[in-house]
């Protein structure tokens, strides 16, 4: 009697996206998520922040699929990297860095330069203005947090009202009065705290070993262009070793910042308002920071490579950082030397100064800084987009860059203005919290009153410029206004329009249907996500318009105009709320931390790409996470060769797990393609191949996000390598209602001619040729249930991308779909088993 071959060994490693989601979520099951006490850290998984899990029986063993008990599935969990603890709390405030750090990996200079010869310069200057913008922006920082400490704290809040007798509820609080009458000791005290907040910030985001030299072996460059035969198309940074080696690079910048700092901090020390002359001592820290910009554009401008090769040196490094530590210290002793010495003598009361410092020309000259290196950003990405505009016109519109490669000009502008209205906010919500008093009685008259611009006669007195950020933030606010009331609009018309007649096809509901308005708007929603960068386009030419009007108002003198005055409250108003939520959710952060995830999502996000734009931002998980799941794979493959290695990432995690693919298959091609310039046949190319690699991609966002905000590191044809080197055994799930994820090897999805079915305008991966070709093909129906009923299994295969109904024709389990639980899906099992037993699709 014949036996029937016994089931493939397959290790399913699933991880997930952002907002952490929980190890008995990722292993759920169709009927119900995972037993929280069944759960069990895989052999080997030590680290609190991240690891493996699995899911075990009573007796303790590994739980198999149903269908092939040799089939094992764990879980990858790394959300801890990014929330947790009131260090992590705190990196709300680097979100303007932030930006900065990942509009710095938007630049798309890679491809070009590998491609054909192009003049460095564009690419370097491109660098080199985003360096200069994000350590601008530092500098901004550090005024602004010394503009708030000094003078509206120390001197307009406590020090005035004690030398004239009056009586706040700031002066009344224990020990004020100590502090108040000895302008030595208030100046030491305001000094030496934001010392600390500057040496806090660095705490929070000190760099480590793996910013310096990566956290991997030496490993051969990358080999996937030569093993899949398209040496035509460039290798991206994803695909390179650049992505995994530190970069020495980055931690000299870290101490160019970590002396900008403290030197900015002293500049304001020393520019302080006084009856007398002002002095020269200010221009030694404006020389120090005239210098640190010139260091950054020497070595920019200069050779990179060459520099990071020196710094590898053990000895250099060394250097490097004595150096950068000396010069900081030597900055923090400078600003406290002042501060006892210089400070107080012009810290007195004088009854003619309502303010001590002198401090919108600082401000102004700092945004000058960043408009000018702005302006010089975008003339070189403009360079670098001309040559990248023809190779770039040979993929579908779907797959090229956002902003036609303009991306990293809009995203480090909305930065600039973010970092300067958040320092204007904490100054109008000081300016709330001190002069108006505890009584909500008094609160609210007052905040009235400072909104609309008429100050009560206690009002601290805010540099000029804030009222400048506050008119240009009201002006970006009503124009989002009036754009979200357009957009909640067309949402809500959506549920009434017959623009879906596919989703609701696939779905097997009949017009009109229950619920059918809801699904439709779900459904609209899900198509439209790639409109995202238009939004991102549409918000930076408000932001820019806006910065020029109410630059013109100001210059102008006409900021007492009723429509000003309107504007200008709004954006007051705005930037008020702008910190209250950023204080809630700090504060949740820090009180809650399993339930504060709102702002790990963002980091979640904007931490996965190396500290290269700027230094003080939370440390990439990346590299490390992408080191963990490649060498337990490598390990499972050397203990079970025989074993099939299935990686499912959901959404961020997508993104994770194609990484991994590519550092797998490049290790794995640098060992056997060494000796190989180019694969001679078919038979060469195949026998290079992964097989017993799969990946499966969910809810992912690896086209319409990654693929086209980061060029360099990721596209159309580093997609197209991939999946030939995995033999097509890449699927990619997505479901009809989901509006974050999206098609990744497809696109332009529609009816087909003559309602034979649905068509797509091109698969990426098609086998036959290494381009696209039209797809067409009709949903398939598996597993009726009893009686005839409707499928219990319905999905539509376009090549390698698979589409899901929402809401399923036969809901047997309830779960919430949309972009969660696509594992709980009933045809997840048979697409693994089918993935990691094929051919070719």
């Amino acid at each position: 009697m014949a036996t029937s071959p016994l089931p493939p060994r397959v290790l399913e490693i699933r991880t997930h996206g952002v907002s952490g989601t929980p190890s008995e979520q990722i292993l759920a099951r169709p009927q119900a998520p995972a037993q929280a006490g069944a759960l069990a850290a895989v052999p080997g998984s030590t680290d609190p922040e991240r690891g493996f899990v699995e899911l075990l029986d009573l007796r303790g063993e590994p739980v198999g699929e149903s269908a092939n008990p040799n089939h094992r599935v764990w879980a990858y969990h790394w959300g801890a990297m990014t929330s947790g603890g009131w260090r992590k709390a705190l990196w709300a405030v680097l979100l303007p860095f932030g930006l900065i750090n990942t509009a710095y990996a938007m630049i798309p200079e890679q491809e070009a330069a590998r491609r054909e010869p192009e003049p460095a310069w564009a690419a370097r200057l491109a660098k080199a203005a985003m360096h200069v913008v994000g350590l601008a922006l530092t500098v901004l920082f550090t005024i602004q947090s010394a503009v708030l400490a000094v003078d509206l704290v120390a001197y307009q809040s406590l020090l005035r009202p004690h030398a004239q007798g009056d009586s706040t509820w700031l002066t009344r609080l224990p020990g004020s009065g100590w502090f108040a009458g000895d302008p030595l000791r208030l100046s030491l005290a305001a000094t030496v705290l934001l010392a600390l907040a500057l040496a806090l910030i660095g705490t929070i985001t000190r760099f480590t070993k793996v910013d310096d030299t990566g956290s991997v072996d030496d490993t051969a460059p990358s080999t996937l262009g030569a093993q899949t035969g398209i040496s035509d198309a460039p290798d991206t940074i994803l695909e390179s070793q650049d992505f995994h080696d530190g970069n020495p690079t980055a931690t000299l910048l870290r101490g160019i910042h970590g002396v900008a700092a403290p030197s900015a901090l002293l500049l304001v020390l020393l520019v302080v308002r006084s009856t007398g002359p002002l002095g020269y001592w200010w221009l030694i820290p404006l020389g120090v920071l005239v210098a640190l910009v010139t260091a950054v554009l020497v070595v920019d401008l200069g050779d990179p490579g060459r520099v990071g090769t020196v710094l590898r040196n053990a000895r250099a490094k060394r250097l490097l950082r004595v150096t950068s530590w000396s010069l900081s210290l030597g900055a923090h002793a400078g600003a406290v030397i002042v501060a006892g010495w210089f400070l107080p003598d012009r810290l007195r009361y004088a009854p003619d100064r309502a303010s001590l410092l002198s401090v919108s020309e600082p401000i102004w000259i700092t945004l000058l800084v960043c408009a000018v290196f702005w302006l010089l950003l975008w003339a070189a990405i403009g360079r670098i987009v001309g040559r990248h505009r023809g190779y770039w016109q040979g993929f579908p519109a779907s797959y090229r860059p956002w902003m036609n490669g303009y991306s990293p000009v809009a995203i480090s502008a909305l930065a600039v203005a973010l970092g300067a209205g958040f320092g204007a906010g904490v100054a109008w919500s000081v300016d709330v919290i001190i002069s108006l008093g505890t009584e909500l009685g008094d609160i609210l008259p007052g905040l009235w009153d400072i909104v609309i611009g008429r100050s009560p006669a206690d009002a601290l007195v805010l540099p000029t410029t804030y009222a400048t950020l506050s008119l240009l933030w009201g002006i970006v606010a009503a124009v989002a206004v009036l754009f979200g009331a357009a957009g909640v609009l067309a949402f809500l018309r959506s549920g009434r329009r017959d623009d879906s007649r596919w989703q609701r096809e696939l779905s097997d509901l009949g017009d009109p249907a229950p619920g059918l308005a809801r699904h439709r708007r779900a459904w609209w929603l899900a198509a439209h996500n790639d409109q995202v960068p238009v939004l991102i386009n549409r918000l930076f030419w408000i932001v820019v318009v806006a910065a020029a009007v109410a630059a013109a108002v100001t210059l102008s003198g006409a900021g007492s105009a009723a429509p000003v005055r309107i504007f200008s409250a709004v954006g007051t108003l705005g930037l008020l709320l702008v910190v209250l939520a950023s204080a809630v959710a700090i504060q949740r952060a820090i009180r809650r931390p399993g339930r504060g995830r709102t702002l790990g999502v963002l980091w979640d996000v904007a931490s996965f790409w190396p500290r290269e734009g700027h230094p003080v931002v939370p440390p990439s998980y990346a590299t490390v996470v992408i080191h963990d799941i490649v060498t337990r794979v490598e390990d499972e493959r050397r203990r079970d060769p025989d074993q099939k290695i299935v990686l499912c990432g959901h959404s961020q995690g997508s993104l994770i797990m194609y990484a991994v693919a590519l550092r797998l298959i490049n290790r794995e091609g640098s060992q056997q393609v060494t000796s190989l310039a180019e694969p001679t046949d078919a038979t060469t190319e195949a026998s290079l191949r992964w097989a017993d690699l799969s990946l499966v991609t969910y809810g992912s966002q690896l086209r319409w996000i990654y693929g086209r905000a980061f060029p360099a590191h990721l596209g159309f044809h580093s997609h197209h390598r991939l999946q030939q080197a995995l033999n097509w055994r890449w699927l990619n799930l997505i479901r009809t209602s989901d509006p974050v994820g999206g098609s990744v090897l497809s696109w332009n999805l529609s009816r087909a001619d003559g309602r034979t079915g649905l068509q797509v305008d091109g698969d990426v991966l098609a086998p036959s040729e290494p381009g696209w070709r039209r797809t067409c093909a009709a949903p398939i129906d598996a597993e009726p249930l009893p009686d005839s009923g409707p499928p219990r299994i319905r999905y539509l295969p376009l090549g390698c991308e698979i589409w899901l109904p929402d809401p399923p024709p036969v809901a047997e389990y309830s779960f919430s779909r949309g972009h969660s639980n696509y594992p709980r899906d009933p045809v997840w099992p048979s697409l693994i088993a089918d993935l990691v037993t094929r051919d070719s699709p």
